[in-house]
């Protein structure tokens, strides 16, 4: 499953709307394998409403804005990200 998530800290994923977290909770829980799709400016932010711990993602996809020490936190808990490269032209 692909998921996002409005903002991530070495915590968790989480967003601002406790009923959207009540869901993607259920949803992730019910997911076999998660790669969620974050953002750059994303990282190192905590929202009202914890939806789902780091260590549980399977990998994350982000951009080359991200940066190291952000990237270097969430390895650390064992999660894998990938940094997609911006296309030229």
């Amino acid at each position: 499953m692909f998921c996002g998530g409005r903002s991530i800290i070495v915590k968790g994923l989480s967003t601002a709307n406790p009923e959207v977290s009540v869901f993607h909770k259920t949803v992730y829980n019910n997911s076999i394998r998660i790669i969620a799709l974050i953002e750059h400016m994303k990282f190192g932010v905590n929202m009202f409403s914890g939806m789902y711990p780091v260590k549980k993602l399977n990998m994350i996809i982000t951009d080359e804005e991200t940066t190291k020490e952000n990237i270097e936190t969430i390895t650390a808990q064992g999660v894998k990200i990938i940094v997609a490269k911006r296309r030229e032209g």
